[in-house]
């Protein structure tokens, strides 16, 4: 149970850390400069991408394709609920001192960003060849063409 769970906590951690990470710069250097807010905020979209691109694949290619999805989703929204409700502590806010509408517009472009970067890990994975299903095929037709042809 603790193999396969805690690689899930890590990666929600990560994800959390990412995100606590950039919020703590804007309130060091960009409290009142919206431009600089913004785009440490888009660097950190793009480290939380580039992390769910690489968990994509690194588990693609360890676990099956239901397992990668459920363990997965399972990371992302960890990571989702703790940035959106602790996150904001970091940077000196509230999850809802900018209003509702901010509120949820972050859990959807999160939501967005890390299930977008986990498919497209997992689908470099498969267009490469090294996730499980592809290995599966590469073996059974070695083992095809190992077997001598029977003569009829």
């Amino acid at each position: 149970m603790r193999e396969r769970w805690l690689p899930v906590g890590v990666l929600a951690g990560v994800l959390f850390g990412v995100n606590v990470a950039a919020r703590f710069v804007v309130w060091l250097v960009a409290r009142s400069n919206a431009s600089k807010q913004t785009a440490i905020g888009l660097v950190a979209a793009g480290a939380i991408g580039v992390v769910m691109i690489g968990a994509g694949y690194l588990w693609a290619r360890r676990v099956d394709t239901p397992r990668v999805v459920g363990e997965l989703s399972a990371a992302i929204l960890a990571g989702c609920v703790f940035s959106v409700i602790i996150g904001p502590f970091a940077g000196g806010s509230a999850p809802f001192k900018e209003g509702g509408t901010f509120f949820y517009s972050e859990i959807w472009h999160y939501l967005a960003l890390a299930a977008g970067g986990a498919i497209f890990g997992v689908l470099v994975a498969m267009t490469l060849g090294h996730d499980r299903k592809s290995q599966s095929w590469k073996r059974y037709a070695e083992a095809q063409k190992a077997r001598p042809r029977r003569v009829v």
